[in-house]
Order: structure tokens, then sequence, then C-alpha cells
């Protein structure tokens, strides 16, 4: 395969019928030479194959405090099926998140189900090797959902509880396995979600005392803030993912309970687009983005679990029954794609 480098963090690769193949590159300016070579690979593979590998991690099976896995599954949508990997380090949880970065998945903190409390282990996982490191733990360590998503190569967390709500944006660097305090979100909150659109990091949603619709951009070149259109409803513990540049919500918690919503979001317009809801009802999922559609897999509908996974067609509008996640049900779970 050629690869040439081209300015702006941009590569172009020759596809099977010789012609050049224009992709961003994910890597950070300051990434290494070792960094760029990995993003490029893992790009190029995306681009060429359009499958990411969806991963559910962890999360409560019972219904009992505590009572979580330390399961990694696998779901691949060009085959449709899952498959268990590594478990990944104890201690098993619940109420975390993921992401990926330079094509390495990475967990962050959660609710410890050995005992301990609240997490702040940040873990990363390989899957060429499909293996597990430890890494520098963030601070403080928080649980209930506080959000993540991946910015130019590098990792945020938002938000949380510990005691308190926080309004925490915390920066993990991979190359230097290191965290930096960023200018704090404008609103403390926990059970938000996060997605990353366009090279900016978005928190919306979340529960204070009551549930919230707030819609904040983060920008890390100025390490800003921005309000933007709110959610409606209102709601929380919500799946998110980007497809094409806009990015889409599914589910959560409003005021009356579980929904099935599917919402679309343009940083453009600054708008909302209400989209065919989900097949199930469902909060405190999984969900990414592979072949250019959205996932949902395993969650709760109020009290009843589940492992179903349904996918999201934008361009038809429409949601498809796929293959079940692999046992137990489970919900609280964290997610990334790879």
């Amino acid at each position: 395969m050629s690869v040439e480098w081209e300015r702006a963090r941009c590569i172009k690769y020759k596809d099977s019928g010789g012609a050049w193949i224009r992709i961003k590159a994910p890597w950070h300016k300051t990434a290494s030479g070792f960094a760029r070579a990995m993003a490029v690979y893992y790009a190029v593979e995306a681009a060429i194959s359009g499958v990411i590998l969806l991963y559910a991690l962890g999360g409560q099976q019972s219904g009992l405090s505590g009572d979580c896995t330390q399961d990694n599954d696998e779901y691949n949508s060009g085959t449709n099926s899952w498959i268990s990997r590594t478990d990944f380090p104890i201690p098993k949880r619940e109420q975390f998140w993921g992401s990926t970065i330079l094509g390495k998945g990475y967990i962050y903190c959660g609710y410890n189900g050995d005992g301990v409390g609240y997490s702040a282990d940040c873990d990363e996982y390989t899957p060429g090797s499909d293996s597990w490191a430890n890494k520098t733990d963030a601070n403080p360590a928080r649980y209930l959902y506080a959000s993540a998503s991946t910015i130019l190569g590098k990792g945020y967390i938002y938000c949380g509880f510990n005691r308190n709500n926080l309004a925490d944006c915390d920066e993990y660097t991979p190359g230097s396995d290191s965290w930096d305090i960023r200018t704090d979100v404008p609103l403390a909150r926990r059970d938000d979600s996060a997605v990353t659109i366009s090279d900016k990091g978005y928190v919306w949603g979340g529960w204070i005392t009551t549930v919230r619709s707030e819609n904040h951009e983060y920008t890390p070149g100025s390490d800003s803030w921005a309000s933007k259109t709110g959610l409606s409803p209102a709601r929380y513990r919500m799946g998110t993912c980007e497809i094409s540049g806009l990015g889409y919500l599914f589910g959560g918690n409003t005021s009356a309970g579980a929904t099935g919503d599917c919402k679309e979001y343009s940083p453009i317009a600054n708008s909302w687009t209400s989209k065919t809801g989900m097949t199930f009802t469902r909060s405190q999922a999984g969900s990414g983005t592979s072949e250019d559609k959205g996932y949902v897999y395993y969650g709760v509908d109020d009290a009843v679990r589940a492992k179903t996974c349904d996918e999201y067609d934008p361009l038809s509008n429409s949601w498809t029954d796929k293959a079940d996640g692999i046992d137990p049900t489970r919900y609280q779970l964290a997610s990334f794609g790879i």
C-alpha cells in the first residue's frame, strides 16, 4: 500500500484501483513519530475496511450495588458477531467510561466493585495483543458516569461525582502517560455524556438534583468552553456517537424514565433534529460508530437489563436489530471503538 504524508495533519493512500484517497489522521502536533505511524495505520485501516470493532466493558449485572464484571466483549459489525476478549484489570467496575486514542482503548475511573468505592484507575487496551496495561491514575477518583472523549490524540474526562458533583476537565496524554488539568466545564454535574465532533468535545445533559439539558462545547486549542443549544427533553446517562460530522444521542433517562429517543446534533447549525427512535427503550448502554452507522448495546429499560444490540443508519433513518451481546445482561458499562 502506498501512503504519503500531507500538510494539516492529513495523509493519503492509494486504493486497489490506484486512486489516491485523502483522510485526516488523528494525531496531535506534538505526537512522536511512532504515535504518528500508529495513527496512520489505524486511520488507513479504518478507511479501507470501514469496520470499527466495538467493545462492551464491565458494568452492573444484577442491580445490586458493586455486583459488576470485568468482562471485555468485542463486536464486529462486518460479521455481526461478538467474541470475548481479555478481561480488564482489577478492580471490576461499573458507572465508568471509555475512549479510544491512537488505536488503543482506555477506561477511566468508575465505581469499584471490589469494595473500595470510587476508582481512579486508568487502563489501556491494545487490540493487537489483546492485552491491558495500567496507566497513571486520574485525579480525583470519580464515578456516576463522568464522561470521556478523544480530541487530537488526547483523552478528556469531564465532570462526575466524588462526594460532590464535579466540573473537572482533565486531559490525558498517552505518550507521557500524564494528566493535565484544563478549564472546568461550566456546570458541575454527574451522569453526563460526551462526544467529539470535528476536533471539539461536547458534554451533554446530566444530573445535579434534577435532570439537565445543557450542551457545552470544548475547544482544546484555546482551552475554553461555549454554551450551545440544549437537549430537549433534558436527559442523562444516554449513549452517544459521531457520524459524518454530526453528533447523535441515544436513549437515556428523562424525568419520566428511560427513553428510546434518537437525536441528531449539527454543530454548524447548532441545532437538534429528532430521528427515528430505538427499537428498545434503554439507558446506561454502550455505544459507538462503525461503517458510518451508530450502535447501541446492552443497557437497561428502567428495571429490565438487556444484551441486545441495535444499529442506526442515518441515511435511511432506520434501526436494525443485530446479534445479541454475550452474557451477562448488564448496564452502567463503558464502551469504546477501535
